[in-house]
């Protein structure tokens, strides 16, 4: 049995029993892990904040079984709670890309630093270039890269417009 602490963002979250969650995160150092986080849905824990959707926070986390336990917990950044629907419909994509794509404990700093971003400029960009550009970068990180320039069926160059 062993402690250890990592910086994640919460992707997905299930309510077990009467007071407790089980919590998916991403987090750099061990990729997409679960735990269960013990009394979070009761009014005074302190827990609860650093668990909401979307929220990048440092865990202190009690491995013991199955599935580690939340010891402790530090919000670094929360998710921004005034966007538009719209904007928590995308963020809540983005989470579903990596919940049903990636592997558990699938470790990629790349992966962890897009999805981070991804957050933190939601706010900033509209949604076309949040969604665009996370698109292109995830694609890109995972071996999918787009040609522009060169027909994939014959070769040849590709012919632009130049502007006037």
């Amino acid at each position: 049995m062993r402690s250890s602490k990592t910086t994640a963002i919460v992707l997905k979250r299930i309510n077990l029993k009467e007071a407790d969650r089980i919590v998916t995160v991403f987090s750099s150092d061990r990729g997409k892990i679960k735990f269960i986080a013990k009394g979070v849905r009761k009014i005074k824990s302190k827990n609860a904040g650093s668990i909401e959707l979307f929220t990048l926070g440092e865990f202190l986390l009690y491995s013991k079984g199955k599935l580690d336990i939340l010891t402790g917990s530090q919000n670094i950044r929360p998710f921004p709670d005034d966007l538009p629907l719209e904007k928590i419909k995308l963020a809540g994509f983005i989470a579903n890309i990596y919940l049903k794509n990636l592997p558990d404990e699938y470790v990629n700093e790349k992966l962890f630093n897009l999805i981070d971003e991804s957050f933190r400029e939601i706010h900033r960009m509209s949604l076309e270039q949040i969604k665009y550009y996370f698109i292109a970068k995830y694609l890109t990180i995972n071996g999918i890269y787009f040609e522009l320039e060169t027909c994939l069926k014959c070769g040849k160059k590709i012919a632009t417009e130049e502007k006037k």
